[in-house]
């Protein structure tokens, strides 16, 4: 019951009834139900109208330079594992973005 409510809430907040993806972060409470307040920033991480693919990039950049500075100082080799299987967890969810947006835009 949790789930299929978290999955609802989910879907209704980034996938409404228009195609144009809703961001938790740019207009609803951050604190809801405990507060009404909203932080509304001119940057965002999604829309390349207010730097959207230079947040991207940094993004991918920082993950992959922390992801080599864990694979240098691993002391063990199940570090190692966790630190590539996570990796290329988060790689794979952003080829799929990627793949998402290219197929939406035509």
């Amino acid at each position: 019951m949790i789930k299929k409510a978290g999955g609802h809430l989910f879907t209704s907040q980034f996938y409404p009834n228009s195609n144009t993806p809703r961001i938790l972060l740019s207009d609803e409470p951050h604190f809801f139900p405990f507060s009404d307040y909203q932080f509304i920033s001119p940057i965002s991480y999604w829309d390349p109208a207010h730097f959207g693919l230079w947040i991207s990039a940094l993004e991918v950049a920082l993950m992959v330079m922390g992801s080599t500075y864990l694979l240098r100082h691993s002391e063990s080799t199940a570090q190692t594992r966790w630190v590539r299987g996570l990796l290329a967890i988060y790689l794979l969810f952003f080829a799929m973005a990627v793949v998402w947006w290219v197929s939406s835009a035509g």
